[in-house]
């Protein structure tokens, strides 16, 4: 009877421990660099441009907030750039499911310029083409989850520019937001 409440003990400890050691494991700079590193040359991959990324945190449980970020479309085209990204995440989605379910974005302080690079097409347009553009069933690369649903989004200082408009200092309220060739919600 011993050697069995010694088994359950060990058991218990090492499903203790597996978890605790990863949440502190993710707390350590270096590991948050390389995972965010991980992701962002991922992203690249499947754009057609170049995602970067100055600083990498996470606090417990559940923000990740990522400073300096950049989106190029091409070779030399900055799309945005986004002072503070915080995305407030439902940790379980992420391990277990195939959708990832960000509770809250809210991005400060940064720069979002959309222009026509000719007459029938964006910088926006031509990053996320490759996404539109491959097989829907592709299992190799690419990230773990078939869709990523964010619940609420948050611009604060955010100067959003295209060639004929400039916006600012715009509150609104959107959702059921579908991209397909045109970007379509319900705004209020």
């Amino acid at each position: 009877m011993k050697t069995w409440k010694k088994i359950v003990r060990i058991l218990v400890l090492v499903l203790l421990i597996i978890p605790a050691a990863a949440m502190i494991a993710v707390q350590i700079p270096a590991v948050q660099t390389a995972l965010v590193g991980k992701v962002t040359e991922t992203l690249s991959k499947d754009l057609d441009g170049d995602v970067r990324v100055g600083r990498v945190m996470l606090s417990f449980p559940n923000n990740l907030i990522l400073k300096d970020v950049d989106v190029i479309q091409g070779a030399d085209d900055t799309l945005a750039h986004l002072g503070k990204v915080l995305a407030s995440v439902k940790t379980t989605s992420l391990l277990f499911s195939q959708e990832a379910r960000i509770r809250r974005v809210s991005i400060e302080n940064g720069r979002i310029s959309i222009h026509h690079i000719n007459d029938s097409t964006t910088n926006l347009a031509a990053l996320i083409a490759p996404l539109k553009n491959r097989p829907p069933k592709e299992t190799t690369g690419g990230l773990p989850w078939e869709t990523i649903q964010a619940g609420r989004l948050t611009l604060k200082n955010i100067d959003f520019s295209t060639d004929s408009l400039h916006l600012q200092d715009i509150h609104l309220y959107a959702r059921n937001i579908r991209y397909s060739e045109t970007v379509s919600a319900r705004i209020d």
